[in-house]
């Protein structure tokens, strides 16, 4: 399939910066020739030093680790789509979901992620190497649901039902799925911590194989956090 024209990628980005309520000189668009994983897009906070991965190569973690865009909202997306409406609106939905991220990272710095990446080892104990069951576990999380609550809002806002009702028919289903908003970001640590308490067997058993509770992980993330975990296994023990 053929990249994306120009124009139509910076039409689409200025949409859902406005929509995401984001400047743009907070950010920063790379739209892709090809990816290196099966991910087609992805946000990098500001301040991380980048290396190769699933979606970006050397060279361009090189150019996004210059000054000049270190301290950005980094979103990098292929841009290779089908020649109409339904490949517009993917990468439409596909940008949206991404400034999401950037939207959770402006309200709490790095804790919805650290948090997902405790979700990553759960999901590893419930799953094993079963790719589907994982892809499907770790869009439940909060943070991904709102990321494509977020892009199915603004995509639907803006294409024809014939466009969502064909996304829908494909694999790209999830990016349009939701018809509610996102849940408030305010909410968002506290939707985490108790997503992760679903599974709190599990959590404990990977904290104790390297000889800690799970709140003491918790606590290197924010002190809170602890505290809201604790508050719940008070409650568990209220049940027993």
């Amino acid at each position: 399939m053929p990249l994306l024209d120009q124009a139509i990628c910076s039409a689409e980005w200025a949409a859902a910066l406005d929509d995401a309520d984001l400047d743009l000189s907070q950010c920063k668009l790379s739209v892709l020739p090809a990816v290196r994983g099966d991910a087609r897009s992805v946000h990098y906070p500001p301040g991380r030093e980048l290396g190769a991965d699933r979606v970006i190569n050397e060279t361009l973690a090189a150019e996004l680790n210059r000054p000049e865009n270190r301290d950005h909202h980094r979103v990098a997306v292929l841009g290779e789509a089908s020649d109409d409406e339904r490949g517009r609106a993917v990468f439409a939905a596909l940008l949206r979901h991404e400034l999401e991220h950037a939207r959770q990272w402006e309200a709490w710095r790095a804790v919805p992620v650290e948090l997902s990446c405790l979700f990553d080892d759960v999901i590893d104990v419930l799953v094993g190497e079963h790719i589907e069951a994982g892809r499907q576990l770790y869009r439940a999380q909060p943070n991904e649901r709102d990321a494509n609550a977020a892009a199915s809002r603004f995509v639907r806002r803006r294409y024809h039902h014939d466009v969502i009702d064909d996304i829908l028919a494909s694999e790209d289903y999830v990016l349009v799925a939701t018809v509610s908003p996102p849940e408030p970001l305010e909410s968002l640590p506290m939707r985490n911590v108790a997503f992760l308490f679903q599974n709190h067997d599990v959590c404990r058993q990977i904290a104790e194989r390297v000889g800690e509770s799970f709140a003491a992980r918790l606590e290197r993330i924010a002190p809170a956090v602890r505290a809201a975990w604790e508050d719940l296994e008070h409650q568990l023990k209220g049940w027993a």
